[in-house]
């Protein structure tokens, strides 16, 4: 992978530019790009993602690439900023670590400019080869696929060395004062959806919010703060895990899943990443057809014993489940009910409540 300086328009994207790029990268060894088409890619709204259409002159050799991907932080508000930032930074130390590559797609440069906040990572196009896993309940083998990726990825990092420094933690896991901060923010967030919603909202609802908000100190106390402080059981999370974060193979009997869109990376509990994937959009019904979740739960911490994750019970990541849970079900009050429609905070919140009551999550701060 090779650095080079920010880009701070669709203008400064030129063949000349992405050339100096790919020879860095060792990609061309040979001649120069002369032409570059951009399409709009589908999927992206939090960052500004085209596809990039190569021509090179008739003396380029090397690898030549003709199709990559260039994704670029959006202006619109500072957490894509942030999001580009972090993204960047994460190609940036993968660079490092080969032994991780195989999930990864790969990165050709990286590069932010703390002075303008912008941000880039170029990596090839597998458009032609893989699609995004859009099913909201995709097949059990490729959800095998998916907890292997996850596992593999946690496995790496749990309790690596570089926790705290490379990647460290999000903002309100960082000590008792951005905890504090952290839980008023949610109590207000909490108190402006009633303003504006409490003449429908379930009354079993409110009652669990307001429980779970009364008591999250006891879980900062009891579960996160010890955990945090010592960076014991901890790990490197995708911070996003949605299914449609994976690139999977256009024919299933081929190729290798990658777990893309990299802008939240954290220190944080493993099982979270599965929380935020799984009990974000299934329904009770979902969850517990044919012990879908359980299973899913069991062969994630297998593989993470077979990739040599020591000290770590069957039981602790049950309690660990549930503690995401509670935290998971706060997201969407925290920040979706503030900038997206009730159509798509409200499924989230009931598929999560009713998660929150089947693991009997409210028990663990009594």
């Amino acid at each position: 992978m090779t650095y080079s300086l920010p880009i701070d328009a669709e203008a400064d994207v030129t063949p000349e530019w992405l050339t100096a790029i790919l020879q860095q990268a060792g990609i061309l060894s040979r001649g120069n790009v002369t032409t570059i088409q951009f399409t709009q890619a589908k999927y992206a709204f939090n960052s500004k993602t085209e596809h990039l259409h190569l021509s090179y002159s008739q003396d380029a050799s090397g690898e030549m690439l003709t199709k990559l991907v260039l994704k670029r932080n959006s202006s619109q508000q500072e957490w894509y900023r942030e999001g580009g930032q972090q993204e960047a930074h994460f190609y940036r130390l993968l660079a490092s670590l080969p032994d991780l590559s195989a999930i990864f797609v790969r990165c050709l440069a990286a590069e932010y400019d703390e002075r303008s906040g912008n941000s880039y990572v170029i990596l090839e196009d597998l458009s032609d080869t893989h699609i995004p896993l859009i099913d909201k309940v995709p097949l059990a083998t490729t959800i095998e696929t998916v907890i292997d990726i996850f596992a593999h990825f946690h496995a790496y990092w749990w309790e690596h060395p570089q926790l705290g420094s490379a990647i460290g933690p999000g903002r309100w896991q960082r000590d008792r004062a951005h905890f504090e901060l952290y839980h008023q923010q949610c109590m207000s967030a909490w108190q402006l959806l009633l303003l504006h919603e409490q003449d429908w909202l379930p009354e079993e609802i409110r009652q669990s919010y307001e429980q779970m908000l009364y008591l999250l100190p006891r879980l900062w106390e009891r579960y996160w703060e010890p955990r945090f402080a010592s960076k014991t059981q901890l790990t490197v999370i995708h911070g996003d895990a949605y299914f449609i974060q994976f690139l999977v193979p256009r024919d299933d009997r081929f190729g290798q899943t990658y777990l893309i869109d990299w802008q939240r990376p954290k220190m944080h509990i493993g099982v979270s990443d599965l929380v935020h994937m799984c009990d974000t959009f299934w329904t009770r019904a979902i969850r517990q057809e044919g012990q879908r979740e359980l299973h899913l739960l069991q062969r994630y911490y297998d593989l993470l014993c077979t990739y040599g994750v020591k000290n770590y019970t069957w039981e602790e990541l049950l309690i660990d489940y549930r503690s995401q849970l509670i935290e998971e079900a706060l997201f969407p009050v925290l920040h979706d009910c503030l900038r997206t429609t009730k159509h798509y905070w409200w499924p989230k919140i009931q598929c999560l409540m009713a998660a929150v009551e089947d693991w009997q999550c409210l028990k663990l701060l009594e």
